[in-house]
């Protein structure tokens, strides 16, 4: 096959699928989880968002594709509540967005300020 060529189309049957499970709950609860069952987890984490959380998941649950938090646990924010960005630094709008997200960790905030300190004073 060229560029200048027509795709040949041929049919490849599937003979096997692995399922993909969805599963909500707490650390607590998800530990009871069988991950011994065939299949990936879709798994909606009803914790507050916080570092290392994904990490923890992933450790109970080897078969965790993709881990997020339950949408009920995030805060609802009104658009006229969100805060006025202008004249505001970086690290207030970078603690604002984490609030914002349920992510108020105070550890992810001094991460934060550690590498923009280092990309801001060093050019």
């Amino acid at each position: 096959m060229t560029a200048e060529s027509t795709a040949k189309v041929r049919d490849v049957p599937i003979t096997a699928a692995v399922p993909l499970r969805t599963v909500r709950g707490t650390l607590a609860e998800l530990s009871t989880v069988d991950g011994d069952q065939p299949g990936w987890l879709r798994v909606y984490v009803r914790e507050a968002p916080r570092a290392g959380l994904r990490e923890e998941v992933q450790a109970l649950l080897p078969r965790a594709l993709e881990v997020r938090i339950d949408p009920d646990m995030l805060p609802r924010t009104a658009a006229s509540a969100r805060a006025e960005r202008a004249g505001r630094s970086p690290r207030d709008l970078f603690s604002d967005y984490l609030e914002s997200r349920g992510h108020a960790d105070e550890g992810v905030q001094e991460l934060f300020d550690t590498l923009y300190e280092e990309v801001s004073t060093h050019p």
